[in-house]
């Protein structure tokens, strides 16, 4: 999580201009990452035998 706050400061700064708290900012990355990690979830085989 780290590294997606550093990669996208600029998105969190013009965010902050607008009015967004920072728990809106927080909230935001946690429902991202509870997404993307769903998707990762998604896409793996299942039953696959090595």
């Amino acid at each position: 999580m780290r590294v997606t706050v550093t990669e996208r400061t600029k998105e969190i700064w013009l965010m902050k201009s607008l009015g967004f708290t920072s728990m809106d900012v927080l909230s935001l990355f946690v429902v991202e990452s509870a997404i993307g990690g769903q998707n990762r979830h998604w896409k793996m085989p299942r039953n696959q035998k090595t």
